[in-house]
């Protein structure tokens, strides 16, 4: 969710579309960043969609939907909140099983595996 206006002047979201269907990409840590991303190689001369952002706005995206936010060399803040979900399989599978749990029918437990989940591909 936007708490500023995220536009292309203050490094607002870009993604790629369609791009959540394919493999999921080993990410890399490079000396310069400031966490994983995607290898430059593959995402140098790919075309992106800018998600422009009002204050109050938000934006849902799959989790393997390739998304980027460039740095801020605006004099504009650029503040946001994200929340990122996990069904409790795809913790137990990632080793986050110790993440806060989503509150559901007035419990703290997390909400059983559909069976739709369970026979999802990928």
């Amino acid at each position: 969710m936007a708490i500023d206006r995220a536009d292309r002047s203050n490094g607002c979201l870009q993604v790629v579309p369609g791009s959540h269907k394919g493999p999921v990409v080993e990410h890399v840590r490079y000396p310069d960043s400031i966490h994983v991303e995607l290898p430059r190689d593959q995402v140098a001369d790919i075309q992106v969609d800018h998600i422009e952002l009002e204050a109050g706005d938000a934006i849902v995206w799959h989790a393997h939907l390739w998304h980027y936010s460039p740095i801020n060399l605006s004099d504009r803040n650029r503040l946001g909140i994200a929340q990122v979900t996990l069904s409790a399989r795809d913790a137990a599978a990632t080793g986050k099983q110790n993440l806060p749990v989503l509150v559901s029918a007035g419990t703290g437990q997390p909400a059983p595996i559909r069976e739709v989940e369970r026979s999802a591909p990928g």
